[in-house]
């Protein structure tokens, strides 16, 4: 269900945010989201699975709305894929591709640090909320972030989905 414009914040972008760290799979509404989960969830049996284990091939019915981020160090991520769905709900189609806490931009320095806490806490979250672009409408949407190892089986990439939800 499309939000009117009544509705809509003073702002671009993402607005009330709920993030629910993952307890089960009970929690998560749409399909798409429900499966990147059990990907995560079956892969490394219960822990965090490594980037490489993640082939964009094996979830080609996901591809348009994954994302995958990269932690490049203590203060950036970089987007290593981004889907064209996911680029479209995010609004991120000409955003940039580094995400850092060393912008002036609300929104990029607050994903930064929800991605750092993702890497940190090494486990799926589901967000919730809403998105208000000038030339979209107002829409809500569903997300999951699983966190990825690299090779020395350290906390570095985030792979994801986003859908727009009713």
């Amino acid at each position: 269900m499309l939000m009117n414009d009544k509705n809509r914040p003073g702002h671009q972008g993402p607005f009330d945010i709920r993030e629910q760290p993952l307890q089960c799979a009970d929690q998560l509404k749409h399909p798409y989201v429900r499966r990147l989960y059990d990907w995560w969830i079956t892969a490394n049996d219960g822990a965090a699975p490594a980037r490489a284990q993640f082939d964009i091939a094996e979830h080609t019915m996901l591809a348009s709305n994954v994302f995958l981020v990269q932690r490049c160090d203590a203060r950036s991520f970089r987007f290593r894929l981004h889907g064209e769905a996911a680029m479209d709900i995010t609004g991120m189609r000409n955003a940039p591709t580094e995400v850092s806490e060393q912008t002036k931009n609300r929104f990029n320095t607050a994903l930064f640090r929800y991605y750092k806490d993702v890497v940190e806490n090494g486990i799926p979250v589901r967000c919730t909320g809403s998105l208000a672009f000038a030339d979209q409408p107002l829409r809500r949407f569903e997300s999951i972030d699983c966190p990825l190892t690299d090779k020395d089986g350290n906390m570095a990439y985030i792979v994801g989905v986003i859908v727009v939800r009713p």
